[in-house]
């Protein structure tokens, strides 16, 4: 699968999408990037963090995400 990653702005994703891409990636849940990757038949990934931003991006039309945890160290004392 064809894609990119770090898609920031709706106009990304048409230029994906006239390229032949099948997937956006995106650092976080901006609903007008999901949204015009949903209705351009896209594979939308967009990161989010909180519960807030995940509703959000279900509202825009994402239709299936995996949530992964955060690790952390914890610094050593």
């Amino acid at each position: 699968m064809i894609g990119a990653g770090t898609v920031l702005d709706p106009s990304q994703v048409a230029e994906v999408a006239n390229a032949g891409g099948r997937l956006i990636v995106s650092p976080n849940a901006n609903t007008s990037v999901i949204e015009a990757t949903v209705a351009a038949g896209m594979v939308s990934s967009p990161g989010y963090f909180t519960p807030s931003e995940a509703f959000d991006a279900i509202r825009a039309g994402l239709i299936r995400s995996s949530c992964s945890r955060q690790r952390r160290q914890l610094p050593r004392w």
